[in-house]
């Protein structure tokens, strides 16, 4: 009898007070998340232009010219290959084919 009132008890102690439910719980943190990184992007834009004006006019111009190169060989450049193998598409495909 004792220990089944000890047993009743503990449940009752571990039970959550807090009437949220878990979805809406998760839903928060992935918003919070969310607008967290939202803006640490903003932040980082902020910092980057602070930086280009602090430079003098040839040192800017030589940045610029640079993001220009690297972004057309960025352009030029062919995708990760796991990335092309392993690709939502293909999975797809792949899955109408062998249940097809």
């Amino acid at each position: 009898m004792i220990l089944i009132l000890l047993f009743v008890a503990a449940n009752k102690l571990d039970a959550q007070d807090n009437p949220k439910s878990s979805k809406k719980v998760q839903k928060e943190v992935l918003k919070q998340r969310k607008s967290k990184e939202r803006e640490a992007k903003k932040d980082d834009k902020k910092t980057i232009k602070a930086h280009y004006k602090a430079q003098g006019k040839k040192t800017s111009r030589r940045m610029k010219r640079n993001h220009r190169k690297s972004d057309k060989r960025k352009k030029n450049k062919r995708p990760f290959f796991m990335k092309s193998w392993f690709s939502f598409y293909d999975l797809e495909v792949y899955r109408i084919e062998i249940i097809g």
